[in-house]
Parts: C-alpha cells; sequence; structure tokens
C-alpha cells in the first residue's frame, strides 16, 4: 500500500508540528532507547535546524519511517558539497515492506534537487548488502583526495535500523558508503583569452604563447573526476580548437602510447545532463569506477575514442622544452601533479592530492633576468587560471612515481607523463 511521505524543511525548522516530532522522538527512542530519552529527543530535535527530516506517515498519519538529511560539512576533494543521511529508522511492525528503500530514494531526490553531488551513509555489516542493492559503493576512507571520516550526527552512534536484528547488533566496524547522484556540475564559467592574459601578470609572466581565441567553458568537477572534467572542457571547445593537417610531431623520449583521431567519428558532444555520456562510456570500458584515472594511459584512450583527437602519451624530463614545442606547433597538453587543496599550487604529497590539468599556454616571467616558464593551466575544481613554474609542475608529477595511495585494481601511472592532444582536418 502506498503510503504519503513527509519532508521537514530545515528552512521551516520554526514551524515544524510538535505532534510529529514527539512521534520522531517515540520512534527513535523505540529503537534506541539507550542513549537519549524521549524527552531529550524531542528536545535535541526541536533545537536542530540545521537538517531535514524526511518521513513515511502511516494511513492514520503516524510516523512509521524517518531519515534525517544533512549537507556534509566536510567536502568532498573537489569543494562540492554532499549529503549525510543518518538515523534511518523503520518502525518495527513495519519492516519487510520496501520503506527503507523508499526513504533513501526520497533522500536522494531532495539532495539532487539541492545540487548535492553525493549521499552518503554509514552502514553496519548487517546493512552492507541492502546499500549496495541500493547502488552504493564503499567510500574511499583515508584518502585525503576524498571525504575520509564523516562525524557522526544526532547520536552517539548512527541508527540504521533496517533489519529486524538490529537490536541485537553493537555498532561496530560501521563502513561509509555513498552513492553518486549528479554526474555533472551546473556551476560552468566562461573564461576568455583577457582573463589568461590578467592571471599570468598578477602572477609576474607575460604570456608568450597560448591558443588563441578560444573561450573556454570551465565546469566544475564532482568527486574524484578531474580527469573528466578537462576532457568536458575540451568538448566544449572542439569547433574552436584549430586543426593541423599532419598528426602530432613532437620530439620525445619515451613513447607509452599513440593513436589517431578521426574527423568522421561520432564524438560525445555532452550535454547539461545528469546523464554523463564521457563517465558512462569509461565505466562501460572499465576504465573507471566514479571518474577517477590512475593511469593517464586510459584518460588517452577515452580522448581518442570520445572526442575523436589524436593523442601522444609521453613520458620524460623535459618539460618545459616539450610544453613550449606543444603549445608552438597547436598543440594542448594533460599532465597530473600533486595539487595544494588551497591555492591548487604543485606540491609534494606522495599522491594524495593526485590532479590533472589542462595546459592551453605558456609564458615566461616579465623580468628579462628571470628564466623561469610558467605552465598557464585550468582544472575542474576552479574557475580561475592557473600559472605556475613548469619546473615546479614536473617536480611535482615527478614525485607521484612515490605514490601512497594506490587501489586495489590499478597502479598510479601518472608521473613525468604529459599527454599530447591534436585536431586534424
Amino acid at each position: 500500500m502506498l503510503r504519503s511521505t513527509m519532508i521537514l524543511k530545515r528552512e521551516e525548522h520554526a514551524s515544524w508540528p510538535q505532534n510529529i516530532i514527539f512521534q520522531i522522538a517515540t520512534l527513535l527512542y523505540e529503537a534506541w532507547p539507550e542513549h537519549r530519552t524521549i524527552v531529550q529527543r524531542q528536545r535535541d530535535i526541536a533545537n536542530t535546524n540545521c537538517c531535514d527530516r524526511l518521513l513515511i506517515l502511516s494511513d492514520e498519519g503516524k510516523v512509521i519511517a524517518h531519515l534525517r538529511l544533512e549537507q556534509s560539512k566536510i567536502s568532498n576533494c573537489d569543494g562540492a558539497s554532499a549529503g549525510i543521511a543518518t538515523s534511518i529508522v523503520v518502525n518495527q511492525d513495519k519492516r519487510g515492506q520496501g520503506l527503507g528503500r523508499r526513504l533513501l530514494s526520497l533522500a536522494e531526490k531532495e539532495s539532487e534537487h539541492r545540487g548535492w553531488g553525493y549521499l552518503y551513509v554509514e552502514a553496519i555489516p548487517s546493512a552492507i548488502q541492502f546499500y549496495q542493492r541500493c547502488g552504493y559503493l564503499e567510500s574511499p576512507n583515508g584518502a585525503e583526495n576524498d571525504v575520509p571520516v564523516l562525524r557522526l550526527i544526532d547520536t552517539t552512534a548512527i541508527e540504521i535500523l533496517l533489519q529486524k536484528s538490529h537490536n541485537k547488533e553493537k555498532i561496530t566496524n560501521k563502513l561509509w558508503m555513498r552513492k553518486r547522484l549528479l554526474e555533472r556540475s551546473t556551476r560552468r564559467v566562461s573564461i576568455i583569452p583577457s582573463q589568461l592574459e590578467s592571471a599570468a601578470k598578477m602572477n609576474g609572466f607575460s604570456i608568450i604563447k597560448t591558443i588563441e581565441s578560444i573561450i573556454w567553458e570551465w565546469e566544475k568537477q564532482i568527486g574524484p573526476s578531474c580527469g573528466l572534467a578537462v576532457l568536458r572542457i575540451l568538448s566544449c571547445a572542439l569547433n574552436q580548437i584549430p586543426c593541423t593537417t599532419e598528426r602530432i610531431c613532437i620530439e620525445h623520449d619515451t613513447l607509452i602510447f599513440s593513436a589517431s583521431g578521426s574527423t568522421t567519428s561520432t564524438t560525445h558532444h555532452e550535454s547539461d545532463s545528469k546523464n554523463c555520456p564521457l563517465l558512462r562510456r569509461a565505466k562501460k570500458l572499465g576504465l573507471t569506477n566514479d571518474g577517477e584515472f590512475f593511469d593517464m594511459g586510459d584518460l588517452a584512450r577515452l580522448v581518442n575514442e570520445c572526442l575523436g583527437l589524436d593523442v601522444m602519451l609521453l613520458e620524460s624530463n623535459r618539460w618545459k622544452s616539450l610544453v613550449q614545442d606543444c603549445i608552438d606547433k597547436g598543440y594542448l597538453c594533460i599532465f597530473a601533479y600533486d595539487r595544494d587543496r588551497n591555492t591548487h599550487l604543485p606540491v609534494f604529497r606522495s599522491g594524495l592530492s593526485a590532479h590533472y590539468a589542462l595546459c592551453l599556454g605558456y609564458a615566461r616571467a616579465a623580468n628579462n633576468n628571470d628564466t623561469k616558464v610558467a605552465a598557464i593551466a585550468i582544472h575542474g575544481v576552479s574557475p580561475h587560471p592557473l600559472i605556475a613554474d613548469i619546473d615546479d609542475f614536473y617536480a611535482s608529477s615527478d614525485q607521484l612515481r612515490t605514490a601512497k595511495y594506490q587501489t586495489s585494481t590499478k597502479e598510479m601511472l601518472l608521473a613525468r607523463r604529459l599527454l599530447i592532444l591534436g585536431k586534424r582536418r
């Protein structure tokens, strides 16, 4: 039987019905009596205005399921928001009727409406399979380029009461799980050539060469999708990128991968949709789980197949000369480095904040006595052009060889690599 739902909005907290607050407190107490009394819970709910309360009501209007939904106080690596679903409670007599799944679905829709890229839940062992069936995956706890540990909210233990054995099970070995809700961000900014020049001058450089007259459409990444972010920026500018008549011709040290693009192939020009062709295609090819690319070769293959560009993946210690040569010949390049979480400049963190950037040009120091050459780049976290010495980018990339963060299935193959991109007629 279809039961009605109710969302108590945080913005309307002052007008929440007192009888509903009492029913929520009672439901929580009956499920978890050892932590707070009904009166204490009622007071907590009445005094807490930072969350939504998602409810399912019986035919008689009684609260039979509850979920607390709050914005994470700890952002993802990209600074994007995420939601946390806690205090998930289903009445003891109403379990096994799909109310838990329905409650999660309601939380996901509300989170999407608020523009949150992910929804997090903390699962006890017996609930893990339930969340997996609902599309939740284990969150990579401990990786600093993701959400590490989310704070507990509302109770001293998360109330995940979706199975009848819950009251006999101690809340130990809890696991953070998450579900991606949005494939693409709605936050987009146009970057015009004059902004690149202004950014270079502010950092003490004068622009020597960029791919001229292109308006770049920046889009904020969601989650660990920094590689996809630069591909989307490329995708939006494909019709502005000048064509060359020959395949990429660059002197190189070590060639890792090379492929010719096709001007006649169907490229995936992405629309403003939550269904992201690039991410979907990468998953289908087995290149990524959630938009992350630990092997730049996988990113090169995706660029070649989906954007139809010529690609050449090199490993070299001559970044300064290679970057200048690429830009002078009308090519673009992608590289990876460790990003400072605040300034986005290259740092040394043994791969804990490995990040992709798209190089659009280079600039020399305004002081003629200074031999520094800076790369002009954009990336998926900030719309502000990134200006830094190419030698610093290289040094940061080089130390990715000592990366501490590895996955069970992928080795990090990013260090000292440049992905050169060309477009032919």
